[in-house]
Formats: C-alpha cells, sequence, structure tokens
C-alpha cells in the first residue's frame, strides 16, 4: 500500500536514467494490470454465458420430455380410437345381420 508513494520518492532523488526506467517499469506494470482486469472481465462473461447455456440446455430437455409425453398421449388417443373404430364395425355388422 505504501509502496507507490515510497517508489515515487525514490524516483523523484533518483537521477533522470533511474527515473525513465522506473517509468516504463511503471507503464508496465499499469499494462499487465490492465490485461488482468480485461482477463477477469473476459471471465466473468464466460462464466454468465455458461450458465444461460446450461438454462436453455435444461429448458431444452424439459421440453424434450414434455413432447415426449405429448407424443405417448397422442398414440394412446390412436389406440382408443382404434378400438373404438373395431367396435363400430363389428356393431354396424351385427346391426346388419340382425336386420336380415
Amino acid at each position: 500500500t505504501c509502496r507507490p508513494i515510497i517508489r515515487r520518492l525514490l524516483m523523484a532523488s533518483s537521477d533522470a536514467d533511474i527515473q525513465a526506467e522506473m517509468e516504463m517499469e511503471d507503464d508496465f506494470m499499469e499494462e499487465l494490470q490492465d490485461r488482468e482486469r480485461l482477463i477477469i472481465e473476459k471471465d466473468k462473461a464466460l462464466a454468465a454465458k455458461d450458465k444461460a447455456l446450461t438454462a436453455k440446455d435444461k429448458t431444452i430437455e424439459e421440453k424434450d420430455k414434455a413432447l415426449e409425453e405429448k407424443n405417448k398421449v397422442i398414440e394412446e388417443e390412436k389406440k382408443v380410437i382404434e378400438e373404438k373404430d373395431k367396435l363400430i364395425k363389428e356393431l354396424q355388422k351385427q346391426l346388419a345381420k340382425s336386420q336380415l
């Protein structure tokens, strides 16, 4: 915490070559910190996107399950209709025989 202040005091008392070198070091450290902040921001953004993708995947899975259930219901209804059709045909045959 006190390092930047001490560093500045040393710069003020040093010769020009040392001051120039220290300024380059400061610039380099600032660039490193900027890059580190950028990486952290990108990591956070990626984590948020991963979370969103996971949520979408879960939603898709739920929709797939719902579709499977609907398809099962439709198949069961088709079977019921087929049974009813068979029963109707049988009743029509019985009715035709009884009218003869």
